[in-house]
């Protein structure tokens, strides 16, 4: 009576462990051409040496391989602990018959770890002796294809005709690391903005001064001095054509309260522990989280702190006087806007000034995504947006939505790390006719909009669970954002005169510091 059913769980059984040992190969495969090894994949059998000894084990077929998984991806290191499991056991018989090239067992249980719990190995931070710099003509054609496929809105025809750009989008790829470029930017930035906040006034910090003390790129210079000379183009063209630098000195100004902004800001990114922790989210997931400010005005007045000294340029800077008034709404009806366009939300509205810390917030997040989420497996692969509408007229309006289908789905078969900028690039909030391309395109908001400070984005990509990057997207401009941010970069783009804004950022404020140490964001690789 019961042999069909039992057939039938032995079949799921074998199914769910395939899919398993496939996600384990893979990983594995991925983990040795980054370490140049070229002895893990079998090219004909399109399979690598652990698939091959789990079939030649019967492994495939064992009941309790998902109980072994789950006990593994524990990140127990203790061997009396890990001495019975199935997949350790593996690892070891196939060290002592050579055919996994890693002497180290722990290191190797750490990356099969990794690819269990992200879906992919961890990265290997390369010295730049380690980088292989030459790309040939081919390379670099099959990266601009790879580009132009998943970030056209954000380069257009001119960025992917951009030689020196996809040269060294093309040595990230070769050397498997496409957040090569993207770190370089990031971290020149970031010392931009410590340089400015240290000292006002102080001198630009330039590019090519920045590159001769950065260790990593001096001895680039001291490697190849041309190749040198090429990166900082590179770097020059990604700062114009994908984050267009933040301005320290802003035209507009935000009117409201950092404190309360702050206590959103703890809230999602502890959401997004939650997700990875408790729902077992797996990576990578992008959410842009957006707040509607109360208000914004004019900064007449204000101190300005020295630029990026680079080469970008400042072409909006003169916009029409007549264009430049923050009480014309830039935003619009939000709710009706995803009405119009079909995208999927899930909505609701408490008293915003009544949240005096984070919980709050997290509590409420939680309930709206438990009725949002769609599937076992979401959020993987996808990008969802969530908005706090702060403005009086909306009495504390709170959306989980879906954006077009046109940037709410990551490439199946792999992305390149901009994709996160390129989807943004795109589309926020859709404005009326945005999906049948007939619209007016001033009412779509994507992180390019200058929305006279009524809008700030907080966008999070969630490449792994060691790699969680923000960027905080105002008026046209990017900066990778951090907690302590709040006191480096808020004071520049708030009224300071608004509630308590300059008491609360004051770098000797307690309550602060401490809210700023919340705002928890690990990218190990960049850090």
């Amino acid at each position: 009576i019961f042999e069909p059913h039992s057939l039938q769980m032995a079949a799921e059984a074998s199914s769910t462990n395939i899919i398993y040992i496939d996600l384990i190969d893979r990983g594995l495969r991925d983990y040795y051409t980054a370490l140049k090894v070229d002895t893990y994949w079998d090219v004909k059998e399109d399979k690598g040496e652990f698939k091959k000894y789990c079939f030649q084990s019967g492994l495939e077929e064992y009941d309790d391989f998902k109980t072994e998984v789950d006990e593994f991806i524990k990140d127990n290191d203790d061997e009396e602990d890990l001495g019975n499991n199935i997949i350790y056991n593996s690892i070891i018989e196939m060290q002592e018959e050579n055919k996994i090239k890693n002497q180290d067992e722990k290191e190797i249980c750490r990356v099969i770890q990794t690819i269990l719990k992200t879906g992919s190995p961890p990265k290997i931070n390369k010295e730049i002796d380690q980088f292989e710099l030459e790309v040939t003509s081919k390379e670099i054609e099959k990266t601009t294809k790879l580009y132009q496929a998943q970030t056209y809105s954000l380069l257009g025809a001119n960025g992917l005709k951009d030689c020196i750009l996809m040269e060294f989008f093309a040595i990230g790829y070769r050397n498997n690391d496409f957040s090569f470029l993207n770190n370089v930017v990031d971290s020149f930035t970031r010392d931009h903005i410590a340089a400015a906040n240290k000292k006002k006034g102080a001198k630009n910090l330039h590019l090519d001064e920045w590159m001769k003390e950065n260790t990593f790129l001096s001895k680039l210079h001291n490697k190849n001095e041309g190749k040198a000379s090429r990166f900082k183009s590179a770097v020059n063209s990604y700062l114009i054509r994908i984050a267009p630098r933040l301005q320290i000195k802003q035209e507009y100004l935000i009117c409201d309260s950092i404190q309360q902004i702050s206590h959103y800001i703890i809230a999602i990114t502890a959401f997004i522990k939650k997700l990875l922790d408790e729902y077992e989210a797996k990576p990578p997931f992008m959410i842009d989280f957006m707040v509607v400010v109360k208000d914004s005005e004019l900064d007449n007045d204000g101190n300005e702190l020295p630029d990026l000294g680079d080469d970008s340029s400042d072409d909006d800077d003169d916009d029409d006087e007549d264009e430049k008034d923050s009480k014309i709404d830039r935003i619009g009806d939000i709710e009706q806007k995803l009405k119009d366009e079909n995208c999927r939300y899930v909505g609701t509205k408490m008293n915003l000034n009544q949240v005096k810390d984070s919980q709050v917030m997290l509590d409420r997040f939680t309930s709206i995504y438990n009725e949002f989420k769609e599937g076992d497996t979401y959020p993987t692969k996808r990008r969802f947006n969530v908005a706090i509408d702060r403005r009086e007229d909306k009495d504390g309006l709170i959306l989980f939505f879906e954006p077009p289908s046109n940037c709410d789905k990551m490439p199946e078969d792999g992305h390149v790390i901009e994709w996160y900028f390129n989807a943004t690039k795109q589309c926020l909030i859709p404005g009326k006719g945005y999906n049948s391309g007939k619209g007016d395109k001033t009412t779509t908001l994507n992180g390019s909009s200058k929305t006279d400070g009524q809008l700030i984005t907080f966008s999070f990509h969630i490449e792994s669970l060691d790699e969680i990057k923000c960027y905080l997207f105002y008026n046209g401009c990017v900066s990778r954002f951090y907690g302590q941010d709040i006191m480096e970069i808020f004071p520049n783009i708030f009224d300071m005169e608004y509630e308590d804004n300059m008491k609360f950022t004051k770098n000797d404020n307690e309550k602060t510091i401490e809210i700023a140490k919340n705002i928890v964001l690990s990218d190990l690789h960049f850090e």
